[in-house]
């Protein structure tokens, strides 16, 4: 990418953050929303993150655990349906070696699509954006106990969110998710990113 390509991608995120924060300060109108669209954008404005106790019911989660456990993870696989499932395990990938992924989940189990487009969370994301936002891709993700794995990484500096749903509890024996709080504001790194041309930080371990 041309150094006037980046710098001009910079200044567009420069005035792209400085609306963001506008937006959230004065235009948002916080009387309109529901109170866990109010808590929810609040919390993803400040720390980056919400959490919504309970989205599914123990059942639901059960059910989705059982159908996973009848999948073979020592190898990777393409599904009929256009699922596809990825093993680091079987890639002999360092990176988050115990990972494994089932991609474009809601192919393979169409049921998935009432969370892919569950219109709260969307409307949550689209609110804290400011724009309409839409879902790219469902999947399952199974963490194997390992020694191999990554530090603190970002997929890109992007405008991005991910939702998460935990179907088993998680405690810090088995490998919670680890975020930074507030990261998401990092906006002088992003720009820098941007200008020195690696905005775009992919995950190797995704095809």
């Amino acid at each position: 990418m041309k150094f006037s390509t980046r710098l001009n991608l910079a200044w567009i995120t420069f005035k792209t953050t400085l609306w963001w924060h506008y937006y959230h300060k004065f235009k948002l109108d916080v009387t309109k929303l529901s109170v866990i669209e109010k808590e929810a954008i609040r919390s993803l404005y400040v720390n980056g993150y919400f959490v919504i106790e309970n989205y599914w019911s123990k059942p639901e989660c059960d059910k989705y655990v059982n159908r996973l456990k009848k999948f073979d993870y020592s190898t990777s696989f393409d599904f009929k349906s256009g699922a596809y499932l990825r093993s680091n395990y079987s890639l002999k990938n360092k990176n988050d070696s115990g990972v494994i992924r089932l991609y474009h989940a809601d192919k393979e189990f169409p049921d998935l699509k009432k969370f892919r487009n569950d219109t709260m969370i969307n409307r949550i994301f689209s609110l804290y954006y400011g724009f309409p936002m839409h879902s790219v891709f469902t999947a399952f993700q199974i963490n194997l106990a390992s020694h191999d794995t990554r530090g603190f990484h970002i997929d890109g500096y992007t405008n991005e969110c991910k939702a998460f749903v935990y179907l088993q509890d998680v405690e810090l024996e088995n490998g919670p998710f680890c975020y930074i709080k507030g990261s998401n504001k990092t906006h002088y790194t992003r720009l820098i990113k941007q200008i020195q041309d690696n905005a775009c930080e992919s995950v190797q371990s995704m095809p």
